[in-house]
């Protein structure tokens, strides 16, 4: 990210970036720190935001976006302005000489806005400009989606266990990340219900502070897994409108701080169902809520599975949860 502060001290935060990274798990939201747009603007920007692209197509975009970041903020905070412009540049004409990207009216205005407002001899703010569109871009909504509900099993349907938490002692393996990490004002855990006899997630998401997500995760040695079709999750609700996500890692996304999400809608809390989830659907690597380019997660390594909950569903929540796993 850039920084306003001394050379000496940007140069510091540089250099402790990947340590602060490595401690941080959860999904970032697109924050006021990463970048000067006063917050009312990013919001609108964002809610304004549609886009004719595919989901495939998007998440292209927003890949390179990412690599585009890692490589100009680290040049503009050791002092080669010019170097960060030049690279933001270069991605905006790339992206406006391909059709599918400049015949979308939501992407090609972005772009083209923020193009207009770059000055002679003015490196920083021409940075920054350049910034704001793609800290914009990688703010629009994924496209399509997807958010499984719970359905029908299939008599031929195999299914392996990973995490049961009918046992108390597997609830207590889980550890808590919320949006604390980042000045957010949520709570939320899981704790082992003894009335429903299983591990329940529950607390409240607030937004205050840029916050906004509460998630647990299971850190531990699970098997190979290459050869099943994805996961499911045995669970209800007493609010089924919640939307949640099943979190994977692989070994190396625990060590890299890359995240793999599904979302899921849970039945209603009359009785427990068993949500499928393809792990074709886990396929967006991110670090702090933001697309990275890194293979496809590696079911064969498979390193943490965690659950999540994060705004647009905010408010007090609970999910009972009685097993992970995976099916074929």
């Amino acid at each position: 990210f850039f920084s306003n502060s001394s050379p000496s001290r940007s140069l510091i935060a540089f250099l402790l970036a990947p340590f602060i990274g490595a401690v941080l798990w959860a999904l970032i939201p697109f924050s006021s720190a990463t970048c000067r747009l006063p917050l009312s603007a990013q919001s609108t920007w964002a809610m304004m935001a549609t886009t004719s692209l595919s989901r495939g197509k998007l998440l292209q975009v927003k890949q390179r976006i990412a690599q585009a970041i890692q490589l100009g903020a680290p040049l503009f905070n050791m002092g080669d302005v010019a170097g960060c412009e030049r690279v933001y540049r270069d991605l905006y004409d790339a992206l406006l000489q391909e059709d599918e990207v400049a015949s979308d009216n939501k992407i090609s205005s972005i772009l083209m806005g923020q193009i207009a407002k770059l000055q002679p001899d003015a490196e920083v703010d021409n940075a920054w400009a350049l910034r704001y569109g793609l800290d914009a871009l990688l703010a629009l909504p994924d496209v399509d989606q997807p958010v499984f509900q719970a359905q029908g099993v299939g008599a031929t349907q195999k299914f392996l266990p990973l995490l049961q938490l009918t046992d108390p002692r597997t609830v207590d393996a889980f550890r808590t990340v919320n949006d604390g990490v980042m000045g957010g004002v949520s709570d939320g855990g899981l704790q082992f219900s003894v009335t429903d006899g299983c591990g329940v997630f529950k607390g409240t998401v607030r937004t205050e502070f840029n916050g906004g997500f509460s998630s647990v995760r299971n850190q531990g040695k699970f098997p190979d897994v290459r050869d099943f079709t994805g996961f499911y999750i045995d669970c209800k609700s007493a609010d089924p409108s919640k939307v949640f996500c099943l979190v994977v890692k692989d070994v190396d996304a625990v060590m890299t701080s890359v995240n793999f999400k599904a979302r899921f809608s849970p039945p209603d809390s009359r009785e427990f169902g068993r949500v499928l989830i393809p792990l074709s659907s886990l396929d967006t690597p991110e670090r702090f809520g933001r697309p990275i380019l890194r293979p496809p997660m590696d079911p064969s390594a498979l390193g943490e599975v965690g659950l999540m909950i994060l705004k647009p569903s905010t408010g007090a929540f609970a999910l009972q949860v009685r097993e992970i796993g995976v099916y074929r």
